[in-house]
């Protein structure tokens, strides 16, 4: 299955290009239309989507490890550091 997302924004640096559209297929991110994007966004976006080092889920550390948590707990706990 193919998911499409659109209309996403360049994280990268402040210019905070936009039109970005990006297919997942079989677990992977592909950049299928990267116009209007600055060479500095390019080719961050294109490394940081290929990188297989690549956190796909969130990690919290327990006991000393990091390991996969849900989204939420993690969210949960990084309001208590904040708050700390």
């Amino acid at each position: 299955m193919v998911e499409k997302y659109s209309d996403l924004v360049c994280p990268f640096c402040g210019n905070l290009c936009d039109d970005i559209e990006v297919t997942e297929e079989e677990g992977k991110l592909k950049t299928s239309n990267i116009r209007d994007i600055c060479r500095i966004g390019h080719a961050k976006f294109e490394e940081s989507i290929s990188d297989e080092d690549r956190l796909e889920s969130p990690l919290i550390r327990k006991n000393g490890e990091l390991k996969p948590a849900f989204l939420d707990e993690a969210i949960e706990k990084a309001a208590e550091i904040l708050k700390n």
